[in-house]
């Protein structure tokens, strides 16, 4: 497995953001309109306001 491999889908932009910008993963962002902003240097591969976008997004971009 590789970092390639993996996509990491989370909901709190400077924690798990900035640790997913620093190893390298894919990412999904939740964002929930908490008014929280991610990272200025990192954007999120997807953004979605509720988990239920997942699911079409890993079709649709072939990462099922």
């Amino acid at each position: 497995m590789t970092k390639d491999d993996v996509i990491h889908i989370c909901a709190s932009p400077h924690l798990d953001l900035a640790a997913v910008r620093d190893i390298g993963f894919r990412c999904i962002w939740i964002d929930r309109d908490t008014g929280r902003r991610p990272l200025g240097d990192y954007t999120p591969d997807r953004v979605f306001d509720q988990l239920d976008g997942v699911p079409a997004c890993f079709e649709s971009v072939q990462w099922a």
